[in-house]
């Protein structure tokens, strides 16, 4: 399984062998985050820093924009992306803009984002914390936001609720859905990473409590449960396989800055390969052996 990071300067791809990371784009901006189509593994999706939103069809080698609906372009910083596993032309981004789509004078502020229509046009919608990332659960959008912990949303945005039972600290930087049901993980500021088991309603410490740096980035296996990776502010990449019990650096290694954002590629370990952002464009390595 591959596995992808942001590393502050552009989108980076590696694979678990160790190959070689390099620059893919898209330009336009530091990409802080991405997301890929569950039910078609080529198309991805990246957030960036001043450049908006950009979609890929063929699994990160090429770029397109995709910002319509967004007013201020160079002044949106895209912070979280994530497709709805159910319906997949769905769509839910954290961005902050001097004026957003609806109108909204935002000053810095955050507001969430929604696509219908696979990223072609976008439209906001309104929360009043400062959300860092996103996430679906079945049935359950999360916000993890950097002033207020977690805030869960049961219809589609439209109201929210806190959720904060467990949480000592209320940065969250990321969130990550488990291939478990009911799993989800999410990376903050000094409590490391923490989890649910009910769907974001409760959460609990893992054995990664913050010894290394910030956690960034959150990556979760999608075809195997308790198989997540951590990205930290200036250490790596780390990945546990027993839903956080034990962790360890990622095989391969990523580059030594910053992880942003980390994706796993969701299609067989025999053809996946990782992507990884590092700042400004995105990157990907030489096609495994066998790998069309």
């Amino acid at each position: 399984m591959g596995l992808a990071a942001c590393c502050g300067v552009a989108l980076v791809c590696g694979v678990a062998s160790g190959a070689p990371w390099t620059s893919n784009g898209p330009t336009g901006g530091i990409v802080n985050a991405v997301a890929v189509d569950p039910t078609v593994p080529t198309t991805v999706y990246a957030g960036t820093n001043g450049g908006g939103f950009f979609k890929s069809l063929d699994g990160g080698v090429t770029w397109s924009p995709i910002s319509t609906g967004v007013a201020n372009v160079a002044g949106t910083v895209v912070s979280g992306l994530a497709v709805d596993p159910v319906t997949p032309a769905r769509l839910y981004a954290t961005a902050s803009a001097g004026v957003n789509a609806g109108g909204f004078t935002q000053n810095g502020g955050f507001s969430v984002y929604e696509s219908t229509d696979a990223g072609a046009n976008w439209a906001s919608t309104p929360i009043e914390v400062l959300v860092e990332a996103l996430a679906l659960a079945p049935g359950t959008l999360l916000a993890g936001t950097l002033d207020g912990g977690m805030w869960r949303s049961t219809d589609g945005a439209s109201t929210w609720n806190e959720a904060n039972t467990g949480l000592v600290n209320t940065v969250v930087n990321e969130l990550a859905v488990d291939a478990t049901p009911g799993a989800v993980y999410s990376g903050t500021t000094r409590q490391g990473v923490v989890r649910s088991t009910d769907g974001g309603g409760t959460w609990t410490p893992t054995a990664f409590l913050g010894t290394f740096d910030a956690i960034r980035a959150l990556a979760a296996d999608p075809s195997t449960p308790g198989t997540v990776y951590a990205g930290t502010t200036l250490s790596g990449a780390f990945k546990s396989t027993d839903g956080g019990g034990a962790w360890a650096p990622a095989a391969g290694g990523t580059p030594p800055f910053n992880v942003e954002a980390l994706l796993v590629d969701p299609r067989p370990p025999t053809s996946s390969t990782p992507l990884a952002s590092a700042a400004s464009s995105a990157a990907r390595p030489a096609a495994p052996t066998g790998r069309p």
